[in-house]
């Protein structure tokens, strides 16, 4: 799966919880039951201050990492602490986020976004099991665009890690030269991250040395 690095403003949310585990054999069904008591119930039309009209599907309070149990939060973004005491609250934190896009039919969303998780777990990403989250865009039948946020540590923040030697590495470059300087490049970074901007670099018996890296 492809994706960006992005980061985002700190985000209160106000919603409904339950405590689950992605081995539990129920967790499809603890979690289906909040979207239901979310919509169904009024959850969603009761909560006061939204910021917007995105409903977030909140993945929070992790006792490890995406074996251990977590709590799962339906939720919404709120510009200020709802004083009545039925809604849960919690602080999607700032920072750096790797953010997926899914476009669908919203027939498919939840197989969708279930399939996408899947493969999340498997990439090598530097989480920090903090928050992660899915925010519904819009309520498109036939295009409905949702986004996935996962929590990363802060030495992913650019789009790529230092190494060992405290260079920066990736697996292949492209760019666009004049003389010995890239005017604009491609960065391969492997586990299909590909980041485009303008750089300036400098050339060395073959090599490339990074200078700057602006985001494109």
């Amino acid at each position: 799966m492809n994706y960006e690095i992005v980061t985002l403003q700190e985000k209160l949310v106000a919603g409904i919880t339950a405590r689950t585990n992605n081995h539990a054999p129920d967790m499809g069904m603890v979690i289906g039951g909040l979207w239901a008591r979310f919509y169904q119930g009024g959850i969603y039309e009761s909560i006061p201050d939204k910021a917007d009209e995105k409903a977030i599907g909140l993945y929070t309070d992790y006792d490890g990492d995406a074996d251990d149990d977590y709590t799962a939060m339906v939720c919404c973004a709120v510009t200020k602490e709802p004083k009545h005491s039925a809604y849960e609250l919690r602080r999607i934190p700032a920072g750096p986020y790797a953010k997926f896009v899914i476009t669908c039919h919203m027939r498919t969303a939840v197989e969708e976004v279930a399939k996408a998780w899947r493969e999340i777990w498997r990439m090598d990403l530097p989480r920090t099991f903090i928050c992660d989250f899915e925010e519904y865009q819009d309520s498109h039948m036939e295009h409905t665009e949702i986004h996935l946020y996962i929590g990363l540590k802060e030495e992913a923040r650019g789009g790529f890690k230092k190494n060992a030697a405290g260079g920066y590495g990736f697996k292949s470059i492209q760019g666009v030269s004049q003389g010995n300087h890239v005017l604009h490049v491609i960065m391969d970074f492997g586990a299909n991250v590909t980041l485009t901007g303008g750089v300036c670099l400098q050339t060395k018996e073959g090599s490339l040395t990074l200078i700057q890296y602006i985001s494109g």
